[in-house]
């Protein structure tokens, strides 16, 4: 991703990255859909290599920063909508951001992306407003985290009924 992201703030890099459709080709990548257990479970973790959800994050935040790499170049209109596309990919771990860590600087970066397209692409303000993931994270931006609503007070300790099927077959 270091490397995406270098190459993405030259113009001959960018052309390249945009040619070679890298973009759909990282976000819709085997590695997204295994999401650890701990994001959806209540488990405390920070954002460091320590643990497997601060991996996982750290990992999905550099993805972002190549994402807002992209979004630098004089011609970023052109790959608005794959850019948005690769947020909703990963809807599950998006939503549950939004969630449980609206504070978090991977939240706020993916907030800030949205929030930019939005502002500056016409052609992508229908499709931000009309999806709700992409919604909540510009309201995210604009309005701030939620300050009231369901709080994790007293975080559960088992699986809840809304955890995504994928994540009962596997053992951590």
């Amino acid at each position: 991703m270091a490397l995406f992201s270098r190459l993405a703030v030259s113009n001959c890099g960018w052309n390249a990255l945009v040619d070679y459709l890298v973009i759909p080709t990282v976000s819709n990548l085997k590695f997204w859909r295994a999401i650890p257990r701990g994001f959806f479970t209540g488990k405390e973790w920070k954002q460091t290599i320590e643990t497997s959800e601060g991996a996982y994050c750290r990992a999905f935040e550099c993805f972002i920063q190549f994402c807002l790499a992209m979004a630098s170049n004089l011609y970023w209109r052109t790959i608005s909508c794959p850019l948005l596309e690769a947020i909703e990919a990963n809807q599950e771990l998006t939503n549950q951001l939004i969630r449980t860590h609206p504070t978090l600087s991977l939240t706020k970066n993916i907030a800030l992306l949205v929030f930019y397209i939005h502002s500056l692409d016409d052609n992508a303000k229908e499709p931000i407003e009309t999806t709700k993931c992409l919604n909540d994270f510009l309201l995210l931006h604009t309005q701030g985290a939620p300050t009231t609503g369901y709080e994790l007070t007293n975080l559960p300790t088992r699986s809840a009924f809304n955890l995504p099927l994928n994540l009962f077959s596997k053992r951590s």
